[in-house]
């Protein structure tokens, strides 16, 4: 994934349309492995009898956030530069990740909800 990632940013930024072919199906694909394992880590973190309401919760916010994060890369693409976008979608990631990797850890099979 994270070759898919690196090739689809170094695509991105560069912006002829042939390596936009190629970045875009680069981008679906990592899009498509982060939220499989997404759904994975959540069935696991969150109790089975909180899932609903926790669902229903993140998905208003990530619409609400969606917006925003469009609304504030047509500005940036439109007022700083096409790439200032893509280079800030990736200086987002990294505190993202690093958060995850700290303080996510996987349950142990005997605390495992069915």
């Amino acid at each position: 994934m994270k070759l898919a990632e690196k090739l689809k940013t170094e695509f991105f930024v560069t912006g002829n349309c042939l390596t936009l072919f190629i970045a875009m199906p680069l981008t679906r694909f990592a899009v498509l492995l982060g939220f499989s394992s997404y759904h994975v880590l959540f069935a696991d973190l969150v109790p089975q009898a909180q899932r609903g309401k926790i669902t229903g919760s993140m998905n208003f916010f990530t619409y609400i956030f969606m917006a925003l994060g469009g609304a504030l890369g047509e500005f940036l693409y439109d007022n700083v530069s096409p790439q200032s976008s893509v280079l800030l979608t990736i200086i987002l990631v990294i505190p993202s990740t690093l958060i995850a990797l700290i303080y996510i850890r996987e349950p142990k099979p005997e605390e495992r909800q069915a």
